[in-house]
């Protein structure tokens, strides 16, 4: 859905390697 909004705000605040793998899954998709 919002796969670019999501990634720039992880990559913000790293706190949580799960979600930060699903982003980047979810990038790849």
């Amino acid at each position: 859905m919002s796969a670019a909004l999501g990634r720039p705000e992880q990559a913000k605040a790293p706190s949580g390697g799960s979600e930060d793998t699903k982003c980047r899954t979810w990038g790849q998709t």
